[in-house]
């Protein structure tokens, strides 16, 4: 998705949403209950109390994230995350723009995942990154269209959503 909530055409997008979908069916045949979402919208958010990615989903996909939260069933700890190299081209100090990663949120004690597939631009999401990396922390947001509800993940690896490159050009 892009910031403006239009669908990537890139083919790169829908590969990372079928590996998502992989990985989830890796985590089901291991016995966890899995949720996979799939994003209408990722945006970059700095500056007040929501800073971190925001990702927009669905009603029905935010609803289930919400009462897996809210019913005390689910306490994410830990996470992993897919993140898929940037594209070099013939060369490495211009990497293309267009980020890919897939995050699974863990609650290992109920085996219980949510799988979210993520595109940024690393331009738009400069500022919200390298926030991150001096608060080590990256909060993920999942929010349903213009409701006010949220669902917040916390990553204490931020660097885990870039490229090296992109700290050593910023």
């Amino acid at each position: 998705m892009t910031a403006d909530g239009q669908p990537v055409a890139d083919p790169r997008w829908s590969e990372l949403c079928e590996d998502a979908t992989g990985i989830a069916d890796r985590y089901r045949e291991n016995g966890w209950d899995v949720v996979v979402l799939d994003p209408v919208a990722v945006t970059p958010h700095d500056g007040d109390d929501r800073s971190g990615l925001e990702v927009q989903v669905s009603d029905e996909e935010y609803d289930l994230v919400e009462t897996l939260v809210d019913d005390g069933s689910a306490s994410f700890g830990d996470a992993e995350v897919y993140y898929r190299p940037a594209d070099e081209g013939d060369d490495p100090d211009a990497l293309e723009d267009r980020r890919f990663a897939i995050v699974v949120e863990r609650d290992a004690e109920n085996e219980i995942a949510v799988c979210l597939p993520l595109t940024y631009s690393i331009a738009d999401a400069r500022e919200t990154l390298e926030d991150a990396l001096v608060d080590e922390e990256l909060l993920i947001h999942v929010h349903a269209g213009a409701d006010d509800r949220w669902v917040t993940f916390s990553h204490d690896d931020p660097s885990l959503f870039l490229e090296e490159a992109d700290v050593r050009r910023w």
